[in-house]
Formats: C-alpha cells, structure tokens, sequence
C-alpha cells in the first residue's frame, strides 16, 4: 500500500509539472488473505482497468470550443428557418412567391389623333404604302369606303383669297381704282388666286374625279371667277382670262369621261351659260346632254 501510494504521488507530481489534468484514481480495495488451510477456493483477480488518457488543457479547451461554436452554428440556422404563424397556414419562400413584374402598358393614341397629327402628304404616303404594298388585296374595298369628294374647304380657300384682293386695292378719293397702279397693289394676291386654282383643278382631272369636277368644283370655280376684278387695261386681265381657259380645256375631259345623269349635266351647263368665256364648254355640254 504504501508502494501504491508513493507511486500515485509521483504521478501527481509529474502531472502539475507538465500542466496534465489530474485524472481520478480507482480505489484500491484490499483484498483478505485466507489461510492456506481454508478449503474454499481463492477467487480470480480482479481485471484491472485500462490506464486513463492523460488529456492536455489546451486539447480540453479546444473541444470546448467546438462545442461552443457547434451550439452557436446550430441556434444560428434554427434562426434563419422561418417561422411558422400559430394558426396560420406556412407561407412559400419570397423566391417561390415573387411575381413577375408588371410589364409596362404601352399608351397608344388613337386612330383619329395620329392622323390628324400627319400632313396631307405624309397621310397620303401612308395609306398607299399600306394599300399598295402590305395588303393590296384591300385595296378596291378601300376605294368603295371612300366619301365622296367634297368643294368646302376650296370654296373657302378661293372666298380668303378674293378677299385679299380687294383688300389690297388703293384708296381712290379721285378718278379710278382699275388702273395700272391700283393691279401692282393686287398683283401679288391675284397670283396667290390663280395658283390656288390651278393647283385644284389639276388634283381632280389627275385623281379622275371627273362627276365632281362638273358637279362640285365648276360651280365653285365660276363664282370665284366671277368674283375677279376687271382693269382698265385688257393686259392687266390676263390672270382671269387664264383661269377661264384652264377651266374650259379640264371641264371638256371631265365631260368626255364623265357618268353624271342628263339632270346633273344640265345644272353643269346653266352654270356655264353666266360666263361668256366659257363657250366651248357649254357647247360641249350641250353635246353630252344630247346624246344621253
């Protein structure tokens, strides 16, 4: 025993030098000791218990510390679970629920307002592009939806300019205002007139609007004529007498390709009759009816 005993306090002793936790020993339990007499048997030793590991401090403290960051790492992840609503069903993750953004609406004007933002010619180029080129099979319905040709905005195109006309006469206190000096004042809007009505009637023969040539616009036309201004000079009414021409050479092709009714002719030829320039197209007219 007291072998025993030096031996576990060296051990102890060892252990405080290299910094070893102290391990607790077994207690040694004292066996009897039996005569040599005795009949019953000696029992088998007792099997002794392996050495306990020696475990450094700094090991221990190593353990320790990946069970404190195991315990954190564990918490953590409990954490970021999301948690359940009491009484209320889960809800998906945000990426499973997330909609899909709203794609813009694309504001379009409408058809009234779009063209009505477009000039004549660039309205024109459109629908023939469109006609013409994408869908030509709609082209004749097109044509049959067409309105018929309208004299309005001519009719007020030819009154403005005859206004300035005599809008630009000279104050004549004394003797005549048709001279020479009074057609210099008007000579310029006298011009504006004529190619506003050039400009006209080449659009209808060219378009082959001939019923409304003779329908519409000779009515028109005849009035703003009538309306013209006479000089004293025959030279200085040379801008008349052209618009009496021209009308004369377009209105016998629109007679000759015409499809107007004898009533429609005869209301084109009463027109007629009030200028005396416009002989060769009464005649003509006159020749129409009667073949009818």
């Amino acid at each position: 025993m007291t072998k025993r005993k030096l031996e576990s306090e060296e051990e102890l002793k060892t252990l405080e030098n290299d910094k070893v936790v102290p391990v607790p020993l077994t207690p040694v339990v004292a066996v009897p000791v039996v005569p040599a007499t005795a009949t019953t048997p000696t029992p088998p030793p007792a099997a002794s218990k392996p050495a306990p590991v020696a475990i450094s401090v700094d090991e221990e403290s190593k353990e320790e510390e990946e069970e404190s960051d195991e315990e954190i790492s564990e918490d953590e992840s409990e954490d970021d679970k999301p948690k359940k609503p009491a009484g209320r069903k889960a809800k998906k993750p945000a990426a499973k629920r997330a909609k899909k953004a709203a794609e813009p609406k694309i504001v379009r004007p409408t058809l009234r307002n779009a063209l009505a933002c477009l000039s004549h010619p660039n309205l024109i180029k459109m629908v023939q592009m469109f006609l013409e080129d994408k869908h030509p099979e709609l082209k004749d319905e097109f044509l049959d939806c067409l309105p018929p040709p309208s004299a309005d905005h001519i009719k007020d195109e030819f009154s403005h300019l005859i206004r300035e006309v005599f809008r630009a006469f000279p104050n004549a206190r004394f003797g005549s205002n048709r001279d020479n000096y009074a057609y210099k004042r008007v000579a310029s809007p006298l011009r504006a007139l004529k190619t506003s009505f050039n400009t006209h009637s080449k659009k209808i023969i060219d378009s082959k609007q001939f019923n409304f040539y003779l329908s519409e616009f000779l009515k028109v036309a005849i009035n703003a004529i009538h309306n013209i201004p006479t000089f004293d000079d025959s030279k200085n009414n040379a801008p008349r007498d052209s618009l009496l021409k021209k009308l004369v050479t377009n209105g016998k092709t629109a007679v000759r390709s015409c499809t107007l009714s004898k009533k429609q002719l005869t209301t084109a030829l009463h027109y007629s009759e009030k200028e005396t320039g416009l002989a060769d197209l009464t005649t003509a007219l006159k020749d129409k009816i009667a073949k009818l």
